[in-house]
């Protein structure tokens, strides 16, 4: 029996320094986030309820659409027109499953649009849309479902570190398709290769786990769970300063939480980039320190009643990352980039891309 594959999400670090000749495109559609694979024409899809569009080829006076079919009840039709999609027929097949629908005497090399849509009383149902071009070319959408949300404390303040993991509950025992980690806004997203009614579980000791959640999730389509709230305890965050001027974020320094009372350690973190930290704790009185480079700082009194920040943390001596807007990635790629200096030498980051403990110092 083969091993289901985990899917690990992990957080990326962007090193620009300049991006000469390379292009990552995104096409949006109707708020679905399609990828395009190496392909000639441009082709994109949304989907239905019942509905899916697999892939397209085209020739240079027709096209074939691989598409699958959830229904076999009710009427469906498809539609295509280069200004809008208003030539409509009956599709030519309508059994369940998967099959093609070719369309013929269409102008070369020319963007067409299409639209699919079932009838079910009176209104029209599960519409599927897209466009292609008439090139002889060919593409294949993406066939993964994203399961995604948002993990929240009980005063609604993101939760980091929380793991997510999804299942296939049909299965005995259930089969584990996906983990991810919450991120500093408290996001997570799961890919998964098949449509089924998938199980997320939530855990971040020492919050007590909310119920488990499930959903039917279907491919192409924005599979958003709910928001979970975890309780039982509280979220700290906090800085740690550095440089000359205790004004340089430190990245990597490690952060250790203990009971003020006995001493027992009860939870470490390193800083980001940002030199930011945060942790999940519950009531108590507890000691901070702080050490990076051969500097510490300890027994920093902390009382936990609620999320809180905590002051910064400076470590005088150490030498941390300063960041500034850089103009010349502006010049170079079109938008603003912090730029951190390390001992003289600058690494330039895209604002919406985080560095995450791969600089060295």
């Amino acid at each position: 029996m083969l091993k289901p594959k985990i899917q690990q999400s992990k957080r990326m670090v962007y090193l620009a320094q300049k991006m000469s000749q390379v292009v990552v495109v995104l096409v949006l559609v109707g708020g679905l986030t399609n990828l395009a694979f190496a392909q000639t024409p441009p082709c994109d899809a949304t989907t239905g309820a019942t509905a899916r569009v697999m892939g397209i080829t085209t020739t240079t006076t027709g096209a074939t659409i691989s598409w699958r079919e959830g229904h076999t009840n009710g009427g469906r039709f498809w539609c295509f027109g280069t200004d809008s999609a208003k030539t409509c027929k009956a599709a030519q097949l309508r059994t369940g499953g998967a099959k093609n629908e070719v369309v013929a005497d269409l102008i070369p090399n020319t963007v067409y649009k299409y639209r699919c849509y079932g009838v079910w009383g009176t209104g029209q149902k599960s519409i599927v849309s897209g466009t292609f071009k008439t090139d002889g070319g060919a593409c294949i959408m993406p066939q993964d479902a994203v399961m995604s949300g948002v993990v929240l404390s009980a005063a609604k303040t993101p939760l980091e570190f929380v793991e997510v993991k999804a299942y296939n509950p049909k299965l005995t025992p259930k089969l584990l398709v996906g983990i991810d980690t919450t991120d500093a806004m408290g996001k997570y997203s799961i890919s998964v290769s098949a449509e089924a009614n998938y199980e997320l579980n939530y855990s971040y000791s020492p919050f007590i786990a909310p119920a488990v959640a499930t959903k039917w999730v279907m491919i192409q389509l924005p599979n958003v769970f709910p928001e979970k709230l975890m309780t039982g305890a509280f979220q700290i965050g906090g800085t740690i300063l550095g440089g000359a001027a205790g004004k340089d974020s430190i990245m990597g320094a490690t952060i250790t939480v203990a009971q003020k009372t006995g001493g027992a350690v009860v939870g470490a973190r390193k800083t980001d980039a940002k030199g930011h930290f945060n942790i999940g704790l519950v009531a108590g009185n507890y000691e901070v320190a702080a050490s990076y480079g051969g500097v510490t700082v300890s027994q920093i009194p902390l009382t936990v009643s609620a999320d809180a920040q905590m002051p910064a943390i400076k470590l005088n001596g150490t030498v941390g990352l300063k960041s500034r807007v850089d103009k010349k990635i502006k010049k170079d790629l079109g938008f603003n980039s912090p730029s951190y200096r390390i001992n003289g030498a600058q690494v330039k980051t895209h604002k919406n891309f985080e560095s995450v403990g791969l600089l060295k110092r």
